[in-house]
């Protein structure tokens, strides 16, 4: 009687197939999962790059109207129809929560609230303009508009809220008809933080000097230029790195709250000179 024999893996070349099995497994996942991380970075970039482009850029467009309109090119918080709106003096009927302030609103920053910022202007082009929610603002009207951070933390963005107020004949305004303390739109995506500084000019030098708002209001010198500062961050978190916690704006460092998600993120800074609010200087 034959005996037929049989073939197969012996344990040992099981236990290597096994492990090299794994292996491959391995470093296919690994390949997989930095595919991933790769793509969420560029994705961040991306969107941090389309903020700074695109939005600073918008805001930028929107602070150079400030003042337009006014008679008065020396402005501040007592300038009827001033285009930086710090006081009821500036714009008749504003509440107190809606002007420019300074530790306003929340942010994602520690112990470090973020500001707000209030401008009018009165639109003389002769054509109609659009504010900064994309509503018309006809021939000569005043407009108003407010910027902010809003949202549910940590998903904080810039918003705006715009209004209209009336004027009398001199162009002095008299009162709010739409409000400017409502919820607004998002205006810019993915914000932690939003700073401001107002540049203020000595009328004795004429050097100009960037102070916090509550700074400013104890000196009350002309405005000539407005400082912004955001924090932004990509709109993807980035799986299994550690991102940074510490940014420096306006020369000063801010910590992230602990509980901010691993996120690409980058400061910007821009000064915008107030074109409608220069003071010559002759010598």
């Amino acid at each position: 009687m034959s005996v037929a024999s049989q073939k197969g893996f012996t344990l040992i070349e099981l236990m290597i197939s096994l492990v090299l099995g794994l292996l491959i497994a391995a470093a296919v996942m690994q390949v997989y999962i930095m595919s991933i991380r790769t793509n969420n970075i560029q994705e961040s970039g991306s969107n941090i790059q389309n903020a700074s482009i695109f939005g600073l850029q918008r805001l930028e467009d929107g602070l150079r109207l400030a003042n337009l309109g006014n008679s008065h090119r020396k402005i501040n918080g007592a300038t009827p129809a001033g285009g930086v709106v710090l006081t009821d003096a500036n714009l008749a009927g504003i509440g107190p929560d809606m002007v420019t302030r300074d530790n306003a609103h929340p942010s994602n920053v520690n112990n470090v609230n973020s500001d707000q910022l209030t401008i009018s202007y009165r639109n003389v082009s002769g054509r109609t303009m659009f504010d900064c929610q994309g509503n018309a603002i006809n021939p000569d009207e005043m407009a108003i508009e407010r910027y902010f951070l809003s949202g549910t933390a940590p998903n904080l963005h810039l918003f705006c809220d715009a209004g209209r107020a009336t004027t009398n004949a001199d162009g002095v305004p008299t009162g709010i008809t739409e409000g400017v303390n409502g919820p607004g739109t998002i205006f810019m995506e993915n914000v932690d933080q939003f700073k401001v500084l107002i540049g203020a000019q000595d009328e004795t030098t004429f050097n100009v000097g960037y102070l916090t708002v509550g700074q400013y209001q104890a000196m009350n010198q002309p405005i000539v230029s407005i400082r912004v500062a955001v924090l932004s961050r990509g709109g993807t978190p980035i799986l299994g790195e550690q991102s940074a916690t510490r940014f420096t704006i306006f020369g000063r460092e801010q910590t992230l709250v602990a509980d901010a998600r691993p996120q690409v993120r980058a400061v910007y800074e821009t000064n915008v000179l107030l074109r409608n609010a220069r003071l010559m200087h002759v010598s």
